[in-house]
This record gives structure tokens, C-alpha cells and sequence, in this order.
């Protein structure tokens, strides 16, 4: 009886073990209800070119760590990359809003695509039917002409689109870009936790380098 007493406290001791170590390696986890994965499977070198600017006061600029890797009033992630690279949904949902009319190529002085955001998918991940944009959105901007997927329900991880330099770009590049309401451009919030964004992380996960990870949700 005393050495099952002792392998009974044995088990527990291992099981609170793990769980204390479940919590320590996700200290990073986000407390909303839809995660994202990575819209790129594979990065250049650095990975960003531009974050959010989480200072909305005009002139004045900082990332999520309070540094000036952005530039005045961006409202998303930009990921730097060829043209023709992949394009993959950030977390299941329903593409509600297409475009694919641009020119691969733009320029700063655009106006191709809605928000000038070139060829594009909107994807609602939490909408009353993920089709009215009225939820947790992601946008994929810029994108090369006729790779745009959509309109269309999606898995994590579809494939929708390739990446380009239309609309108002200055170089190819996928503008990543998340709202908390789709509709409204000043709901847009920064997808990674930093002093100088908010505490909760929107990504699955992180890598060493700090990019998001593709595993879905």
C-alpha cells in the first residue's frame, strides 16, 4: 500500500511538472479567440520591411517594440518578398472581399484597389456568417494579378493569392494587415504584443527571429 501511496504522489508530481511547463513555453499566446498563422511560408532576409506604426499621431512613429522599423500612420505588417511568392490565410474564415484588376506593378502615386491596397483578399475570421466582414479580419494587399483566390470559405493555411507590388507600392511586398472590424480602417491593430502595441499577441506562435510560425490555430 505504501509504494502505490508513493507512485500514486509520484504520477501527480510528474503531471503538475508538465503543466507548469505548458504554461512557461506560451508565455507568448495570445488571450483573443482567433489566432493567425503566417501568411508567407517562406521569408527573405529580414523579414519586414515595415510594422504597424502604433503611434497614430501624425509625424511621429513607433513599432511594437518602440523602435522605427515603420513609417507614419501604417496601419499594417509589411513582409518582404519576391514576386510570386505564396500567399496562405492566416486562420479559417471566408473571403467576403476580392479584387484582381491591377497591374502586377504599381507605384506610390496609385489608386488601383480598394484602400489603393492594389489586388487583394479580405478574409473574416469571426463574423455572424465570416461573409460581412463585420468580424476579426485579415488583409492581404498588393498581390499579383490573377493569383487573387475568392470569394470563397477557406481553410487555415488556403492558399489565396501570390504576392506582387500593385496598387500603391513602392516594391514587391505582402501588406498584412488585421482589423478587429473589417469595415472600419481605424479598427486595424497590431498582430504582435509589445511595449508600444498591447499585451496580446494575435500570432499561433513565434519564431527564434520573431517571425510568426505556420501552424494554424
Amino acid at each position: 500500500m505504501l509504494l502505490l501511496n508513493k507512485l500514486s504522489i509520484m504520477k501527480k508530481v510528474i503531471v503538475l511538472t508538465l503543466l507548469a511547463l505548458v504554461v512557461i513555453t506560451n508565455t507568448n499566446v495570445s488571450n483573443a479567440a482567433t489566432l493567425l498563422r503566417s501568411p508567407l511560408s517562406t521569408f527573405s532576409s529580414p523579414a519586414f520591411s515595415a510594422y504597424r506604426d502604433d503611434n497614430r499621431t501624425t509625424s511621429q512613429i513607433k513599432d511594437y517594440k518602440c523602435g522605427t522599423n515603420t513609417y507614419d500612420q501604417h496601419q499594417g505588417t509589411d513582409f518582404r518578398a519576391s514576386v510570386g511568392t505564396q500567399v496562405y490565410g492566416a486562420a479559417a474564415g471566408g473571403a467576403y472581399q476580392t479584387y484582381n484588376l491591377c497591374a502586377t506593378t504599381g507605384s506610390m502615386t496609385s489608386t488601383c484597389g480598394p484602400g489603393s491596397y492594389g489586388n487583394q483578399v479580405r478574409i473574416d475570421h469571426a463574423g455572424t456568417n465570416y461573409a460581412d466582414g463585420k468580424g476579426l479580419t485579415t488583409i492581404y494587399a498588393h498581390l499579383e494579378k490573377g493569383t487573387v483566390v475568392g470569394p470563397s470559405s477557406l481553410l487555415c493555411a488556403a492558399k489565396i493569392g501570390k504576392t506582387g507590388s500593385s496598387g500603391k507600392s513602392s516594391g514587391p511586398h505582402l501588406h498584412f494587415e488585421v482589423r478587429t472590424d473589417g469595415a472600419t480602417a481605424s479598427t486595424a491593430i497590431d498582430p504582435f504584443s509589445g511595449s508600444c502595441s498591447q499585451s496580446t499577441s494575435y500570432w499561433v506562435a513565434l519564431d527564434t527571429s520573431g517571425r510568426p510560425k505556420t501552424t494554424c490555430q
